[in-house]
């Protein structure tokens, strides 16, 4: 497509992330979840422990990655052996990530 991409900043009245913005780790973990089967992603495996909800996203038939929903912030390890780690405001960016890793392992 063609075009022109525009960005643009605004100041904030407070500190970002807004620490009122959060919610605990099962929530955003099943919330994860949620949205990921819903972008045909099958086999999303969740669990719950105290203070910590790993969710298992499986990316091809012999290769996954967790994502660790803990208290403020998901992460997970990228593919070049890193670690990612964000605020819960942008839980929809890492399903957007998980998605695009997701899709380039399955070629399409």
């Amino acid at each position: 497509m063609r075009g022109k991409a525009v960005w643009s900043a605004f100041g904030l009245p407070g500190p970002w992330p807004d620490p009122r913005l959060t919610f605990p780790p099962s929530q955003a973990a099943r919330h994860l979840a949620a949205t990921l089967a819903a972008r045909g992603i099958a086999g999303v495996d969740l669990r719950h422990t105290e203070g910590v909800s790993p969710v298992s996203v499986p990316l091809s038939a012999r290769d996954a990655v967790n994502v660790w929903g803990e208290p403020g912030h998901p992460s997970f390890g990228d593919s070049g052996g890193g670690r990612v780690r964000c605020p819960l405001v942008n839980l929809h960016d890492v399903v957007e990530h998980l998605v695009c890793r997701f899709e380039e392992r399955q070629g399409g």
